[in-house]
């Protein structure tokens, strides 16, 4: 394609898509963003995510260390006899724990927490130890 060609198919798609346009992180252009809230949380509601929270941690405490000790034990006796799959297991295993214990505490921080918090649900940041 030369750059005639090129200049062509541009001007093409500009004339084509000229009524489709786009704002990206911004109000619009007439002052926009009305005065209606659009997102309405109540404490009950917040209480419940709560309890929703504190009742996964709890089941994660519990079900993500089954096979803890034994995939440990493992890679230890994969490890002695000289196998690479030992240290692979291994790094598996720490890698589990440490995800299973980020995802606990960001359980516990959102079961304990009020409501500005939740508004940054998506964001999990480990703490630092």
């Amino acid at each position: 394609m030369t750059w005639d060609e090129w200049e062509q198919a541009k001007a093409e798609v500009a004339a084509r898509d000229s009524a489709v346009q786009m704002r990206l992180n911004q109000a619009a252009a007439s002052g926009g963003g009305g005065g209606q809230k659009d997102l309405v949380v109540h404490n009950d509601q917040l209480g419940k995510l709560g309890n929703l929270a504190y009742t996964l941690r709890e089941g994660l405490r519990v079900d993500a260390d089954h096979a803890r000790q034994t995939t440990f034990d493992a890679s230890i006796e994969l490890f002695n006899d000289g196998l690479d799959m030992g240290p692979a297991l291994t790094e598996l295993h720490d890698a589990w724990n440490t995800q299973v214990g980020t995802l606990k505490e960001a359980c516990a921080q959102r079961a304990t927490s009020g409501p500005s918090s939740w508004r940054r649900w998506s964001t999990i940041t480990r703490r630092p130890t």
